[in-house]
């Protein structure tokens, strides 16, 4: 039983060394669509360190539900979820603050300000 404040280790069980960045899974149980979309993930030039996939991650249609990566310089809404009408205002706001004013739009939303652009 973990004692509260008790903090609790879960070892990595596998890491994919194929891509710019290594892929860190904390589960045996990856099918190979999904280590296929995280390895794409770790390939991406804007993403830093490492992408972690949680026990419980699976497939996704823009990155694979369960996976955690940091960025530098880049929001990416579909590794939060574009299902969410919130997420997607939130990050609108958020580049709006980050990008320079002609990048701007309610219908746009432009990853790292350098002309990457989804939704319409």
């Amino acid at each position: 039983m973990v004692k509260r404040n008790e903090v609790v280790k879960m070892p990595i069980q596998q890491v994919i060394h194929e891509q710019r960045v290594p892929v860190k899974i904390w589960t045996d149980d990856v099918d190979e669509r999904s280590q296929v979309q995280l390895a794409n993930s770790a390939g991406l030039p804007f993403v830093h360190h490492h992408v972690a996939a949680m026990p419980d991650m699976h497939l996704g249609i823009g990155a694979t539900i369960g996976s955690v990566f940091a960025t530098h310089k880049a929001i990416i809404p579909a590794a939060v979820g574009v299902d969410s009408v919130a997420a997607n205002a939130g990050l609108t706001q958020a580049a709006g603050d980050l990008c320079p004013t002609s990048a701007r739009s309610e219908s746009l939303l432009t990853l790292g300000c350098r002309g990457f652009a989804i939704g319409q």
